[in-house]
């Protein structure tokens, strides 16, 4: 009886060490030490959220005004050129030589594409002057950042047209503005205000065919601008210049029955 107790204390006893350097073994795993530092301690509602990158969804046709970060962070490419500026209230004399370059929504850009065709709504007419390269005349271009001006009729030889940043115009006669691709590839356009110097050398420009394919290619029109828009952000007040200028080769073309 005596040995049987014997053995149940010892039992109990190897329990009792066998459980103590299991403790002593977890509380060893998960000590840690604190590293030295100067700064006070943080609570976790302290810390700040990360911001979130949202575009706003507006209706179609809406002034686009959106919260503009830095755009030296945001945009990658090379310096601007340095002979092409922003000008507020430019002149034909202000219209740079050399082809089509320039600054699209804080993005250097050299204009590969330019296009004029009948804007379908009214008389006017429409250039585009794209960073993108087109391969042929009625090419629906990939969108890249561009800069679209209207103007009040079609182009002719001698054609001049100047507006000042604060000049008021027609909408229906004049309009300017730019688009650039956000993050996922999906186009976003500004209208802000705008400036610009426009002259037109030659155009040779062919009649529309109703006998024809939709699209038709119709000729060519030459000529030089200096088109600008100043961009204020909404929340911030960040100011984005975007500037293109110098001389041009537009496509002439009809994209439908005029």
């Amino acid at each position: 009886m005596r040995q049987y107790g014997l053995l149940v204390l010892l039992a109990v006893t190897l329990t009792l060490c066998i459980a103590g350097c299991m403790r002593t073994q977890g509380e060893a795993q998960i000590t840690i030490n604190p590293i030295a530092t100067d700064q006070p301690p943080v609570a976790a509602a302290d810390v700040p959220a990360e911001p979130r990158d949202e575009e706003p969804m507006l209706p179609p046709g809406e002034t686009v005004r959106i919260h503009l970060q830095d755009q030296a962070s945001l945009e990658e490419g090379g310096p601007a050129p340095a002979d092409v500026s922003f000008v507020e209230k430019p002149t034909l004399a202000d219209i740079p030589d050399g082809p089509m370059r320039g600054v699209i929504h804080g993005q250097p850009v050299e204009i590969q594409s330019v296009f004029i065709e009948p804007d379908i709504d009214d008389k006017g007419w429409s250039f585009t002057f794209s960073s993108a390269a087109a391969e042929g005349p009625t090419d629906i271009i990939d969108l890249e950042r561009e800069v679209n001006l209207d103007i009040d009729q079609a182009p002719a030889p001698g054609y001049t047209f100047t507006k000042g940043l604060e000049d008021g115009v027609e909408f229906e006669d004049f309009h300017a503005y730019y688009v650039y691709p956000q993050a996922d590839g999906s186009p976003y356009s500004i209208n802000s205000p705008w400036s610009c110097a426009i002259e037109i050398e030659s155009a040779e420009i062919a009649p529309y065919d109703p006998g024809g394919d939709t699209f038709q290619a119709a000729g060519t029109v030459k000529g030089r601008a200096l088109i600008c828009s100043r961009h204020e952000g909404f929340e911030t007040g960040a100011v984005t210049l975007t500037y293109v200028g110098g001389e041009f080769e537009a496509i002439a073309r009809y994209m439908g029955a005029p």
